[in-house]
């Protein structure tokens, strides 16, 4: 499943915006790098169902706020004058 991270704590609990419009929580721990999630990040992850309870698990990042691949511009050279 897609979504976002809305919100996440300094003790590493969070919220993720579904794409299907769920939010599901999240504990840091279930992301292979907990120090890089961030709110804004576009994550992709797996439900698992703990007491009718949906938590997400095996939580990775696809793209971190502000970072695009087209931000990269090429800069011109100058022109040499004799």
């Amino acid at each position: 499943m897609k979504g976002t991270i809305t919100k996440i704590s300094k003790q590493g609990l969070g919220i993720i915006a579904g794409a299907d419009g769920s939010r599901v929580p999240f504990m840091a721990s279930q992301s292979g790098n907990q120090d890089a999630l961030e709110p804004g990040q576009s994550v992709v992850f797996s439900i698992r169902m703990v007491k009718n309870i949906a938590f997400a698990q095996n939580i990775t990042v696809l793209r971190r706020p502000g970072f695009t691949s087209s931000a990269v511009t090429a800069i011109p050279t100058a022109e040499r004058t004799q």
